[in-house]
Formats: structure tokens, C-alpha cells, sequence
């Protein structure tokens, strides 16, 4: 999956589920200042949530909405806000652990018309 605006390039690359639904995750990031990336675990139920979520966004053209998703293990938190003109504000927390160590945390903005392809890009890395 990409999700790639002015300022933030986050690349998600995943291998096929194990029988458990888990999925070896590596994630590269971008934000003109700050290169790099971890590796992590998903399991193939909570991407799906994050594909309904951004499909939810989409949707969600007029109204104020907001979602937060995040990993079951904590490597990747997403705050979506949505306004009534579709404009988006993310927030965004990525860490190697959970428990400790270094995160990237920050915020970006972008509109509704991103939301397509983030949403394709999704179904594209999750099936």
C-alpha cells in the first residue's frame, strides 16, 4: 500500500497471511526530513478494518467524520479527520515496538481525492 501527499510517502509491503492471519509487514517512510522504516506484524483482519475505514472516509463526503486505526501491536496509528469539504487531516504514529524505543509521529494533510487510491492500494496488498 502507498499513501503518498505532499510532504508524507509511506510504503507498506506485506507477505501472503499465515494460517494464523498474520502478515510479515515492512514499512519505508518519507517526510522530506526523516527517511526509514521497521518491520512488523499485521494480521489480515485489522487491514481489512483499515480498507472499510478509508472506504468510510470516501463516503463520508458532507459530514465531519473521524476514525483512528491502529495495529493490533502498535507499529502503526492513523487519526482520520474529515471535514464537511472533504479536506483530511492524519495523524500519524510508526514504531519498530510498541513498548519502547523511537516513533515517528506527525501529521499530514490531503483531500477526499487521495482517498481512491489509498483505498485501492490497500485492497491490492491485503488480499
Amino acid at each position: 500500500m502507498k499513501i503518498s501527499t505532499q510532504g508524507f510517502r509511506l510504503e507498506i509491503q506485506m507477505t501472503e497471511p499465515d494460517v494464523e492471519g498474520w502478515m510479515n509487514t515492512e514499512l519505508s517512510v518519507d517526510t522530506d526530513t526523516f527517511k526509514g522504516g521497521f518491520v512488523c506484524s499485521i494480521e489480515k483482519h485489522e487491514w481489512k478494518l483499515l480498507e472499510q475505514n478509508l472506504q468510510t472516509l470516501y463516503d463520508a463526503f458532507g459530514k465531519e467524520v473521524q476514525i483512528n486505526w491502529s495495529n493490533m501491536e502498535g507499529n502503526i496509528e492513523f487519526d482520520f479527520k474529515i471535514n464537511r469539504s472533504g479536506q483530511l487531516e492524519v495523524g500519524y504514529k510508526l514504531s519498530p515496538s510498541s513498548y519502547a524505543g523511537p516513533f515517528l509521529s506527525g501529521e499530514f494533510t490531503a483531500d477526499q481525492s487521495y482517498l481512491p487510491q489509498w483505498i485501492q492500494s490497500a485492497k491490492s496488498h491485503g488480499n
